[in-house]
Formats: C-alpha cells, structure tokens, sequence
C-alpha cells in the first residue's frame, strides 16, 4: 500500500484487527520511549569511551547500540513522509507525551481539542497500516 493510498484510507483504531491494534500498541510504546532510548544510546556511548570493559562488554554494547540508532531511525523514517502538521502532532503527543490541551498550547497547527484525538488516531492508524512488524521481534523492551 502506498503512502497516499494509506492517508486516503488510514483505519481509525477501532476498525484495525487485532495484529495491527497489538502493532498500533507497540508503535505507540516506540514513540513514547523514543526521549529514554536517545538517552540510553549517549549512556551507552560514555561507556563504551570509558575504558573500562572487557572486549565482549563492548562488543555487546556495541551491538545494542546498532539496534538502538536502527530502531529509532526506522522511527524517524516512517515519520518522514508525513505533512508538517501530522510530525507535529506525532513529536507532541507521543514523544513528548503532551496533553491535549496542551498540544493546542504549544501547535502552530491545531487549535481545537476535538480534532486532535481524532487526527492522532487515524496518523496511527495509517503509520500501523505501514509499519513492518517485525521491527518488534527481538522483544522490544517489554
């Protein structure tokens, strides 16, 4: 499914089987942690500099590291293609974990509240329709 044809025909969250609303559920987890797994990467990266592991150590750091930047960047990528206003209320609602209220204080594009839950519904709803599952295998951070 194209981008356009899953923005024209974005499923609210209601209407998503039961794999894509667990897929929805976990993408919502993704973002919401996306602030604590930039973190974890500069952690990780002051302790690999340090000095102080044994070589496997490292070699482990280094690998969840690579998974870490891989996630986040399939993250960043599959938010791309949206309109400014759409990463807008991404960035807000789920990264920064804003209310709604606040959302319509701090967006240069919503001004409502009824049209954000709404709006944020149905991005999730065409970002789950897009998303490849299997970027949640490996046991992602449950």
């Amino acid at each position: 499914m194209s981008y356009r044809e899953a923005y024209l025909w974005g499923k609210p969250y209601k209407k998503l089987n039961d794999e894509q609303k667990e897929t929805r559920d976990k993408l919502i987890k993704a973002f919401r942690s996306y602030k604590t797994d930039m973190a974890d990467i500069e952690n990780k990266e002051i302790l690999l500099n340090n000095g102080t592991l044994s070589e496997v150590e490292k070699k482990q750091l280094e690998i969840s590291i690579e998974k870490d930047k891989l996630r986040l960047m399939y993250l960043d990528n599959l938010i791309k293609p949206l309109i400014k206003k759409d990463k807008e209320l991404i960035y807000y609602k789920y990264i920064q974990g804003l209310t709604h209220s606040q959302i319509v204080q701090y967006s240069s594009y919503y001004n409502k509240l009824s049209s954000i839950q709404a709006r944020a519904s149905r991005i999730i709803g065409i970002l789950t329709l897009r998303i490849d599952p299997l970027i949640f295998k490996e046991n992602y951070n449950e």
